[in-house]
């Protein structure tokens, strides 16, 4: 189809206005309130390898209010089709395994970065700004706040941040394993970081009271 051809094409991000334009002259005629709709349709169906894009800015969900803007002002939209191979495409059955979740599009691109991405907004404000976490936490933490578009985030950024270039390897599986162990042990350190702090923090009154530090503070103090 048209639509097809268009994102074959589209290994950056296309805008759409030129597709709208193409299907709605000769020998197309499509009328431009029903176009919408059917790139609509051709999004849920190769959801696990195209996405869209609004003033730059990847769209996670496509909701009635995002469709009336289409049919608007499809200048204001764009197209991204990604594939992957090798060393990534093992990555990426690595993270969809890991944060894919379940159901028929798991192995989409949009079901592994909503999890990350509502992980990083969900941080307590103390994790998102300390620095008694390491370096390569703190990189992933930068990585998954200034996320614009998941394919790179995935692919560049999260790699970058935790010192892997899969693009530099070719048959080096234990790469993607130190990737991968990597991005969990990071995960895990981001997730842990404000109950590290209250530990220490209780660690510190309990030494500080000099009283065994089995014993609950709330029963000491009370």
């Amino acid at each position: 189809t048209a639509i097809e051809e268009f994102a074959n094409k589209a290994k950056g991000a296309r805008p759409l206005a030129e597709l709208f334009r193409k299907l709605s002259e000769p020998p197309y005629g499509i009328r431009l309130g029903v176009i919408p709709l059917l790139l609509v349709q051709y999004l849920l169906d190769n959801e696990e390898t195209v996405s869209l894009y609004q003033d730059g800015s990847f769209i996670p969900e496509i909701t009635p209010e995002l469709l009336d803007i289409l049919v608007r002002r499809p200048e204001r939209f764009a197209l991204k089709k990604f594939v992957v191979s090798g060393l990534e495409a093992q990555y990426f059955e690595e993270l969809v395994k890991a944060y894919g979740g379940t159901g028929s599009k798991r192995n989409s691109l949009r079901a592994v970065i909503k999890p990350l991405i509502r992980f990083s907004r969900q941080l307590p404000r103390y994790t998102l700004q300390t620095r008694q976490i390491s370096d390569k936490a703190q990189r992933l933490r930068a990585a998954l706040a200034n996320a614009k578009e998941p394919d790179a985030l995935i692919f560049q950024e999260i790699p970058a941040a935790l010192g892997v270039d899969l693009s530099d390897k070719q048959n080096d599986t234990q790469a993607v394993r130190t990737l991968t162990k990597a991005l969990t042990k990071s995960l895990h350190e981001l997730q842990n970081a404000y109950l590290t702090l209250l530990e220490d923090c209780r660690s510190s009154l309990v030494d500080g009271l000099r009283i065994p530090k089995t014993t609950e503070l709330r029963q000491y103090l009370g």
